[in-house]
Parts: C-alpha cells; structure tokens; sequence
C-alpha cells in the first residue's frame, strides 16, 4: 500500500491529511503544511500550523472527483493501477 493518493494534476501525501470535508459534489482536503510557529515565555508558550485546503470539485474536476469518492468508498485504500491506466498499455 502506498501513502500517495494520485491525481492526474497532483500528488497528495495521504500522511498530510488532517481532515476531508464532504459536501455535496464537493470534497475539501485540509493538509498540514508541515510548518510550525511557536513561542515561549517563561517556560509556557504555544505552537500553531497553517492547514492548506485543496477542493475536489466534481462539476470542475470529474475525473479527480471519482478517484476520491473510490478512494473514500474502499475504506482509504489507494490501488495506483486504477488511477493510472496509461502504464499498463
């Protein structure tokens, strides 16, 4: 199983996905950029990250629409042979 979810304008570490909104005919990933800031004073502080958002729209993006909702309906599980046909020929 690979950690990729591949789309044919982008790939997605699946490791980076913090949460996915489910609208209708709309998904929105919010992905961690990875990134921190943070302070301390006197020993207390705090820390934050900015979350990215990347919509799956399926009006805009069918094909990319598609690929998520399998890819949610199989439970996460990502089968890179179905995503990409075109290595197989």
């Amino acid at each position: 199983m690979t950690n990729f979810l591949k789309l044919p304008a982008v790939i997605i570490n699946t490791k980076f996905i913090s949460q996915i909104l489910i609208k209708p005919q709309k998904y929105v990933f919010y992905l961690n950029n990875g990134q921190f800031n943070g302070y301390t004073i006197f020993g207390s502080g705090g820390i934050n990250t900015e979350k990215i958002t990347m919509d799956v729209c399926q009006v805009k993006n069918p094909e990319d629409y598609k690929i998520v909702s399998d890819w949610i309906t199989n439970g996460f599980s990502i089968n890179n042979n179905n995503n990409n046909n075109n290595n197989n020929k």
